[in-house]
């Protein structure tokens, strides 16, 4: 007899699957989903049983499992099933996809997994398309959460402060059910949380992305909340999956019920619901806070206001006797340095991005090469004595408010961004204003800020990336869901004629002259976007890699994927980042076949490129 064998180990695509015989003392033994122990090379590993076969003929000498490490299986068929398709999709080795699935594995402990019997079926009410749910406030959210959290019940959130407010709204009768699960967990904690999720009956699992990778037995109910936020997107490493594709693969295997939840719809969830794909639960409260003030910097500078602040933000930020919250689009003092007489501007001379002005060290800074460099005294270019400094940063705006607030000791003022190492938040009843990137927004005690302010929303609007505006949408609405009623909020902008802007009081208006440009784009949800990407230290090398993989993909899709469509390489933005220059292709595959093309067109890309299906951003590597 023979099994066939995932090595718990990362190795070569074509090498994920291995055959061993089978000991006559183990053949009455051995069960698809087993740890057992295997001889690989020079050293004895891991591996979980796929299948076993009677009656194959062996045309060559194998080597012998060596033993069974746990009796019963760690997954199920239907498990490693969900996994290889995983796998498949985002070109990840099949034994580290597997591995995600299990229980931190070390000889030591391995005989401490104890796996308990239970039954295997449960009546399920199952509906037939994923339901959406639209809450105006907490009230509101706690009361959908109540209604649909019924039997064994999967909760992915996308960031890991969010598992702590949907603790709180989960039944009080089901409170003992509730397991957490994030990255951040000691190896010691997921051991133990992993054993606690397979032998409890119906738990309910509550987590960032990697959650979604567990065996949950039984699994009635998949829930996705804040689905607009584009954390649910694993973008940084393999695999690069997206919560949304994963939920509907666990639907169809499980049988399970998929639920969006949001206070602020994707233009991807707009779009199904409004054909039918999605089915959207009738909203019950439908009270709406008053929307945000547009504050016209134009109409300032015309008023010779030239400060950062438009007048009535200022005034907020100098009476308040509660908390503001500044969001501020850039960190660093300025976000372009320089010259005023020819227009020159200081870029770094590797990836061509603009340096970023930190006067905490007076120099200029990349943050994608991770560079520095000095100001230039003089133009380089037309030698005019002076450079300016344009562009306000969070360092900028800290210092703005402490001017305004000189001789004055009624507030801490704290800035939170992506330099910031260590957040320090004094624990006094002095009230804070903070000033931040979106980082800084867990940090916002929303019950006592008077005031919120987003200076800079022209930035993110005038990205070149196709959900850059989407993207700005849902931090206006994520401000205006958590803030008190009676604050003030204001967006400072020198257009308030953007669509976005003006669809703060038209919000169907936004959603379809959106995806009616995406339409004309052919991007999603009208295809399936994917990206193929790949670095080298020679900017050459990476240029000629790219077109060369091109062309054979192209021959590919022509000859027996006419529906699918592929775009010349690119050079990504910025090119050299982690010191390597990045060239990437696209396909975008039919919207209805996807998941049956996308493993096929993977078997075309070289083991060394990036697999990244559904991205959120078109460009950056």
């Amino acid at each position: 007899m023979i099994a066939k064998i995932i090595p718990l180990k990362r190795l070569p695509k074509h090498i994920d699957i291995l055959d061993y015989t089978i000991p006559k003392t183990l053949e009455g033994s051995l069960k698809v989903g087993q740890l057992i122990t295997i001889p690989f090379r020079t050293s004895n590993i891991f591996g979980l049983v796929l299948s076993i076969e009677k009656n194959r003929i062996i045309q060559k000498k194998l080597k012998d499992i060596i033993d069974i490490v746990i009796q019963e299986p760690l997954l199920e068929k239907p498990h490693i099933h969900f996994l290889r398709t995983i796998s498949s999709w985002y070109g990840t080795p099949l034994g580290a996809t597997i591995k995600m699935g299990l229980p931190p594995l070390q000889k030591r402990k391995s005989k401490e997994i104890v796996i308990q019997q239970k039954e295997k079926t449960i009546d399920k009410n199952i509906t037939q398309k994923p339901t959406y749910h639209l809450y105006t406030n907490e009230e509101h959210h706690k009361k959908i959460i109540e209604t649909i959290t019924k039997g064994s019940t999967l909760f992915i959130v996308p960031e890991k402060h969010d598992i702590k407010e949907i603790k709180k709204l989960i039944p009080t009768e089901r409170k003992n059910d509730i397991i957490v699960w994030h990255s951040t967990l000691s190896t010691k904690q997921k051991f133990e949380r992993w054993m606690t999720i397979k032998n409890t009956k119906h738990p309910i699992l509550i987590g960032t992305r990697g959650t979604m990778f567990l065996p949950i037995e039984n699994l009635e109910n998949i829930i996705l909340d804040k689905e607009h936020s584009e954390h649910h997107k694993h973008w940084d490493q393999a695999p690069r999956f997206h919560t949304k594709d994963v939920a509907t693969l666990l639907s169809s295997i499980y049988q399970s019920n998929v639920h969006l939840m949001s206070f602020s719809k994707s233009a991807e969830s707009y779009f199904h619901i409004h054909k039918g794909t999605y089915e959207e639960q009738p909203q019950k409260n439908n009270t709406q806070k008053q929307q945000p003030t547009l504050l016209s910097m134009a109409d300032e500078r015309r008023g010779r206001n030239f400060g950062v602040f438009a007048n009535a933000s200022e005034e907020l930020i100098t009476t308040a006797k509660e908390d503001i919250f500044v969001l501020v689009n850039r960190r660093g003092f300025a976000t372009i340095a320089g010259c005023n007489a020819c227009g020159f501007h200081e870029t770094c001379n590797t990836c061509e991005q603009p340096y970023v002005f930190h006067e905490k060290t007076n120099k200029l800074h990349c943050h994608y090469c991770q560079t520095k460099k000095d100001l230039h005294k003089t133009c380089p270019t037309c030698h005019a004595p002076i450079s300016q400094l344009k562009g306000a940063g969070t360092e900028f705006v800290e210092k703005e408010v402490q001017k305004l607030h000189t001789n004055r000791n009624t507030h801490h003022i704290v800035r939170i961004d992506g330099d910031t190492l260590k957040i320090h938040l004094e624990k006094d009843n002095k009230p804070r204003i903070i000033i931040g990137t979106k980082k800084a927004i867990p940090y916002v005690r929303f019950t006592q800020t008077t005031g919120i302010i987003i200076t800079d929303i022209d930035k993110q609007l005038s990205m070149p990336e196709y959900l850059a505006q989407e993207q700005a949408w849902h931090t206006i609405q994520t401000l205006n869901y958590k803030r008190r009623e009676d604050s003030a909020y204001y967006i400072q902008t020198w257009n308030k004629r953007h669509i976005v802007l003006r669809g703060i009081k038209e919000n169907d208006r936004w959603y379809r002259t959106d995806l009616s440009a995406r339409k004309k784009l052919s991007y999603p949800p009208y295809t399936y976007l994917v990206r193929y990407f790949y670095g080298d230290e020679v900017e050459q090398s990476s240029k000629k890699e790219a077109v060369k993989v091109y062309n054979k993909l192209k021959i590919a899709l022509t000859t027996h994927q006419k529906d699918s469509t592929i775009t010349a390489p690119i050079a990504m933005h910025p090119k050299y980042m982690r010191k390597k220059y990045w060239y990437m292709i696209t396909v975008k595959l039919p919207i209805t076949s996807w998941q049956k093309d996308l493993p096929w067109i993977n078997t075309h890309i070289p083991q060394h490129w990036k697999i990244d299906p559904n991205p959120i951003s078109f460009l950056s590597p």
